[in-house]
């Protein structure tokens, strides 16, 4: 039977605000961390997939992205750190690595279909799936909250 990880927290936060801040050494500051700086940091970052022009960017105070930056590379330098700490809760746990891991990522029902391809390489290019027997799988915030009830 493959082992399973129920719950998952670094620093005891079960909880991992979606923020990232760039700083001046051109390191990344992620979740918690991000808000300790100087540097501008960037929050809700999936609002940054959303088509330019939709009206919820303008409701959301976030700082311009840096030069070079995409909101791709934004979303991406996020998930390499989060996809960092869970490889190493995985060592940690002394948990088989050789079976891979399935990863789930919810997305808006909104998006559109442009969107959703463009999340995925964010994950991907993240480094979700680098491994051979790793599997990735999509689904709706709407359909992730209806499998937690069941």
């Amino acid at each position: 039977m493959p082992d399973i990880i129920k719950s998952f927290a670094i620093s005891r936060n079960h909880v991992f605000p979606t923020m990232l801040a760039y700083l001046q050494d051109k390191s990344v500051a992620w979740a918690h961390d991000a808000r300790n700086g100087k540097d501008p940091v960037f929050k809700w970052l999936k609002l940054f997939l959303y088509d330019q022009e939709h009206p919820i960017l303008r409701e959301t105070p976030n700082p311009a992205l840096p030069d070079g930056v995409s909101s791709e590379r934004l979303v991406s330098d996020y998930l390499r750190q989060l996809y960092a700490r869970i490889q190493k809760l995985i060592v940690s746990l002394r948990l088989s690595a050789e079976i891979g891991t399935d990863f789930w990522f919810s997305r808006p029902a909104g998006w559109s279909a442009d969107n959703q391809e463009i999340f995925a390489k964010a994950v991907r290019d993240a480094g979700f799936t680098s491994k051979e027997n790793d599997n990735l799988f999509f689904l709706t915030e709407a359909e992730a909250a209806a499998l937690y009830l069941m």
